[in-house]
C-alpha cells in the first residue's frame, strides 16, 4: 500500500511537471485502478519506482541550463509605404541677389539689393553703429559695400535657411530699411540706409534777473494818479500768448492745440503755421506736420516756404517721388530769391540717384552763390558719382577753401581728394 501511494505521488509529480513545461491543453485526469494485495506486484512496484525516479532525475541532469533570452517588445508597425529619408536641399523660398547698388554722400549711405523675388525680412538687432538684418536669400552681397566710407564693414552668414547680414558703421547713424515693389526697370528691391547722427544741442533757458523794486515816493493826497488803461488782447494774440507759454513749460501737446485753434481763427497767419509745424516735429508727428504744410500751400500758393516745407516733409516720410513731383513746378522761383528751393531739389535728386539731373542745379547754385561751401560740396559729390574726376576734385578744393563747412564734411572731402589722387 505504501509502494502504491509512492507511485501515485510520483505520477502526480510528473504530470504536474508536464503541465508546467508544456502549453496548457485540455486537462486529463489520471485514474489509478485499485489493485489487489499480492506479493509479486511488490517487486514490480519497486522496479517501477526506481525507473520512474531515474527517469524523473535524468532530464534535469542531462539537459543544459537554458540561457535567459531577453525579448524586446515590438512596436506596432503602421501600414503603408515608409517615407524616404529627407535629403538636404536648397530652400525654395530663398531669393537670389540679382544686383547691388551702393551710393554715398557725406551724411548718409544707401544700398539697394535687387532680388529675384519679394521676401519677408526683419531687423534682428540694431545699435548706433551696427545692425543685423535677417533675410531669406542665397548668396552674399556684392563687394560694392567695401567702397562706402560710412560703412566700416559687413558680414554675411547663413542662419535659419537664409542669411544674416551684419553691417557696421564708422560713426553713429540712424538705420532705415524698407522695400520697393518691382517696376518696369527693376525687380523687387530691399533698401538699407544709414544717416549720420548728429547730437542735437540742448538750449538752456536762463531766467533774467529780476530787478529790485524801486522806491516810490508817495504823492500828495490831493494829486490823483492817472488811471491805468489795459489793452485788451485780440483772440489771435491771446491764443499766441497761450501757445508760447505752453511751449516754455514743455507742454507741447497743449501748445499745438492752441496754435491749431489760432489757424482756425486766422488761417493766413504765416508765423503761427510755421510755429505749429515746428511744434509737431518736436513730437515726431511728421504726418500731422505734412498736413499743416499742405494746408499752407493751398492757402498761400505763391509762398515758396510752404512748397519747400511740404516737399521736405514728403521726403522725410519716405515719399521721395511725391516730393520731387511737388518741386517740379511749371514756373520755378528765381535762384536768388529762393536758393533753398534749388538746394532741396538737388539734394533729393541726389538721394534718388538721379545724379545727371542734380549736377546742373548745383552748378546754378554755385554760380549764383560762389561763397557757399555746402553747395560746392554737393556739386563735388554729384560729379564724383558721375565719374567726372576733374570737376569733383576742383569742387572739393573750393569747398575746403571756403568757410561754413562742417568738420565731418571737411574730413570726407579730404578723404575723397586723397582717393582722387591729390591732397
Amino acid at each position: 500500500m505504501a509502494a502504491m501511494s509512492l507511485i501515485n505521488q510520483m505520477l502526480r509529480d510528473l504530470e504536474e511537471r508536464r503541465r508546467k513545461e508544456a502549453p496548457e491543453t485540455s486537462q486529463v485526469n489520471v485514474v489509478i485502478p485499485p489493485t489487489k494485495r499480492r506479493w509479486p506486484w511488490l517487486v514490480v512496484g519497486v522496479a517501477v519506482i526506481g525507473t520512474a525516479v531515474a527517469a524523473w532525475q535524468w532530464p534535469e541532469r542531462s539537459l543544459p541550463e537554458p540561457k535567459p533570452v531577453v525579448v524586446a517588445a515590438m512596436e506596432p508597425v503602421a501600414e503603408g509605404v515608409a517615407e524616404p529619408a529627407s535629403e538636404s536641399e536648397p530652400n525654395a523660398d530663398n531669393a537670389q541677389v540679382v544686383s547691388v547698388q551702393a551710393s554715398e554722400t557725406a551724411e548718409q549711405f544707401r544700398v539697394v539689393f535687387e532680388l529675384s523675388r519679394s521676401v519677408d525680412w526683419r531687423v534682428a538687432a540694431t545699435a548706433a553703429q551696427a545692425m543685423t538684418l535677417a533675410v531669406p536669400v542665397d548668396g552674399v552681397p556684392s563687394s560694392q559695400l567695401d567702397t562706402l566710407t560710412l560703412l566700416a564693414g559687413w558680414k554675411s552668414r547663413p542662419q535659419g535657411g537664409g542669411s544674416e547680414l551684419e553691417l557696421t558703421a564708422t560713426a553713429p547713424v540712424v538705420w532705415k530699411v524698407f522695400s520697393l515693389d518691382a517696376d518696369d526697370h527693376h525687380g523687387w528691391r530691399m533698401v538699407v540706409q544709414g544717416r549720420r547722427l548728429h547730437p542735437q544741442p540742448v538750449a538752456l533757458v536762463e531766467k533774467e534777473p529780476v530787478a529790485p523794486p524801486e522806491e516810490v515816493t508817495p504823492k500828495p493826497v490831493e494829486e490823483s494818479a492817472p488811471p491805468v488803461v489795459r489793452k485788451q488782447l485780440s483772440p489771435r494774440d491771446q491764443l499766441w500768448a497761450q501757445a508760447q507759454q505752453f511751449r516754455q513749460q514743455g507742454e507741447l501737446v497743449r501748445a499745438a492745440a492752441a496754435l491749431d485753434q489760432l489757424l482756425v481763427v486766422q488761417p493766413e497767419d504765416r508765423e503761427a503755421r510755421l510755429a505749429l509745424i515746428k511744434t509737431l516735429l518736436q513730437q515726431n508727428q511728421q504726418e500731422q506736420a505734412l498736413r499743416v504744410a499742405s494746408a499752407g500751400r493751398e492757402q498761400q500758393p505763391d509762398d515758396t516756404l510752404w512748397l519747400v516745407l511740404k516737399a521736405r516733409l514728403l521726403a522725410e516720410t519716405d515719399q521721395l517721388a511725391e516730393a520731387l513731383n511737388e518741386l517740379d513746378v511749371e514756373q520755378a522761383p528765381p535762384v536768388t530769391a529762393s536758393p533753398e528751393f534749388y538746394a532741396l531739389k538737388a539734394a533729393l535728386l541726389q538721394r534718388a540717384m538721379r545724379f545727371d539731373e542734380a549736377l546742373p542745379i548745383y552748378r546754378v547754385l554755385c554760380e549764383a552763390f560762389p561763397q557757399q561751401a555746402p553747395w560746392w560740396f554737393g556739386r563735388a559729390v554729384t560729379a564724383s558719382q558721375l565719374g567726372d574726376r576733374v570737376q569733383a576734385r576742383d569742387s572739393f578744393k573750393r569747398a575746403l577753401n571756403l568757410p561754413g563747412l562742417e568738420m565731418s564734411l571737411k574730413q570726407y572731402a579730404t578723404q575723397q581728394l586723397q582717393r582722387l589722387g591729390e591732397n
